[in-house]
């Protein structure tokens, strides 16, 4: 079983990155959207998946006081809505990347340009059925893992049948797992897209000798920067639930799991931020200011 206080030294310290960074994010956005009245439909995902992640945080911040203090009744609320928050964000950084890829990438098929126009009609759609159903499969698995020990050790051990709520949880997993990876290859299958046509978009300039400066090759890149540092988060958070989950590796191994787990974390935050010319142009401006201010005399 791993280590209860070193699941409280990880959650602690990757709180102090988590909370500033999402609220970051979330703040930007919305102030940006109260002075124009409108937002970016990308600015609009990323600030959904700054909402999950500050979920993701606060839980693991309730986890945190509940190993403490030894309680047990919020463990399927704080089970139901971590395994909805990491659902939600695979989700969401998955119709993120799916967007860029129809704004970005040009194939000459008929049913990729009728996504093309209509995909932004369809999103908020998406995104609401993302919700729902990261909802009900989270709490459909909390409910049934609370009946025995499935997660981590830290589940109560049942009274009924046991062989019945082993594989009610099983199943419940399952499908959680399922449509979790049906999210993951059509992520990757998106981010592939973006980033061999990124590749081939500098071939096609070096060769021809020409600067990258463009406008549209700079959003390309951008694109490519966030994308790429989504996915690896996502495949990290996935990861991280299977193997905890299931149990399947020695207790050393899944501390490295989860360590790593946290660092992708922050490397894929330093790309979303550097990725989105606004989060990038409003936080060097907060450091510029807070490096040079001088306090007045």
């Amino acid at each position: 079983m791993v280590s209860l206080k070193f699941l409280i030294i990880v959650d602690t310290t990757s709180l102090l990155f988590l909370f500033p960074c999402n609220i970051f994010i979330f703040m930007v956005n919305i102030l940006d959207w109260k002075k124009k009245r409108m937002l970016q439909i990308s600015d609009v995902i990323i600030t959904g998946i700054s909402v999950s992640n500050l979920v993701f945080g606060g839980m693991r911040l309730l986890r945190c006081f509940s190993i403490i203090y030894n309680i047990t009744s919020t463990i399927i609320v704080i089970f139901g809505f971590n395994l909805m928050s990491v659902s939600c964000n695979i989700w969401f950084s998955t119709w993120l990347c799916v967007y860029f890829c129809l704004k970005i990438v040009k194939i000459h098929n008929s049913f990729y340009i009728y996504l093309q126009r209509t995909f932004h009609k369809m999103l908020p759609w998406l995104l609401v059925l993302s919700v729902v159903e990261s909802l009900l499969l989270s709490f459909y698995v909390a409910v049934n893992s609370s009946k025995r020990e499935f997660f981590n050790g830290q589940l109560y051990s049942p009274t009924l049948n046991v062989s019945t709520s082993i594989q009610s949880a099983e199943v419940s997993f399952s499908l959680y797992l399922m449509f979790s990876l049906v999210a993951l290859v059509l992520f990757a299958s998106s981010c592939f897209t973006i980033t061999y046509t990124l590749c081939r978009h500098i071939k096609v300039l070096k060769n021809n000798e020409q600067g990258f400066q463009s406008s549209s090759t700079e959003a390309h890149i951008r694109a490519t920067i966030i994308v790429v540092s989504l996915f690896v988060l996502c495949t990290m958070l996935f990861s991280n639930v299977t193997i905890a989950a299931t149990k399947l590796l020695a207790d050393k191994i899944r501390h490295f799991i989860i360590v790593l787990n946290y660092v992708c974390g922050v490397l894929s935050y330093v790309g979303l931020i550097k990725g989105n010319s606004k989060l990038h142009k409003t936080l060097r401006k907060i450091i510029h200011r807070l490096t040079f201010s001088r306090p007045s005399t």
